[in-house]
């Protein structure tokens, strides 16, 4: 059984660290910073065998060294980034499979917020971490890529099965929901994106009934499955 701990860091970020009962391994994904990882390993489980990263950006990869400096631990990373990710160890490529214990990690390689960005998707464990790429209602900012490798990234994601649980980089959901609520309907006024979160679906098909709204898109938070329907 694989455990799964989320570490906020900083100022919106997500942090994970994962740990198989059954080998005892320990991993983190994306150290934000070295204090909030070391605060929860050194009280839980007082070692990490290996760091995942999932692209090189400092609010992703600023916990690296201190962390391998304390507990020896190996770092792995795209190939793409081998020269940006402090302290990389295993280089990894779109289609690689790496173990972890008994659980298996597939690496998706889906650039568009950076050149190199990876996720890792284990489907017996029906889990991705996404890092920066697809948030709860969004996606990330484009800064080395294209569009077109967003679009075919995040197409990528969606073709996971549905029960996919989503483990995304940072705290976007507010922002992205006010996004959503205000700036699509200024655009498009005859549509609504409706968000299948518990306490927010009421709110805004009652929003939308106020300004008339009639047809709305559904998004799971698991996956992104798109279907068209009505608010009555």
């Amino acid at each position: 059984m694989l455990n799964i701990h989320t570490i906020p860091c900083l100022n919106d970020n997500y942090s994970y660290v994962i740990h198989d009962e059954i080998s005892n391994l320990v991993g983190v994904i994306d150290p934000s910073e070295f204090s909030s990882i070391d605060n929860f390993i050194s009280k839980k489980l007082n070692k990490i065998d290996y760091i995942f990263n999932t692209h090189h950006h400092f609010d992703h990869v600023g916990g690296n060294k201190e962390l391998k400096k304390k507990y020896s631990t190996k770092i792995l990373g795209s190939k793409t980034d081998r020269k940006r990710i402090p302290e990389i160890d295993f280089l990894l490529s779109d289609g690689d499979n790496f173990k972890f214990g008994k659980i298996n990690f597939n690496i998706l390689f889906i650039p568009g917020h950076t050149s190199g960005h990876i996720a890792f998707y284990s489907k017996q464990e029906k889990i991705v971490f996404t890092g920066d790429v697809l948030f709860s209602l969004g996606c990330g900012r484009i800064f080395e890529g294209t569009y077109s490798q967003m679009f075919k990234s995040i197409n990528k994601l969606k073709n996971l099965p549905k029960e996919t649980n989503i483990f995304c980089g940072h705290e976007y959901t507010k922002k992205n929901l006010d996004f959503c609520k205000d700036d699509i309907i200024s655009f498009n006024p005859d549509s609504i994106i409706l968000i299948d979160f518990p306490g927010f679906n009421l709110k805004i098909a009652k929003f939308a009934k106020e300004k008339g709204i009639k047809v709305f898109y559904y998004i799971s938070p698991k996956v992104w499955a798109w279907k068209k329907s009505r608010v009555e």
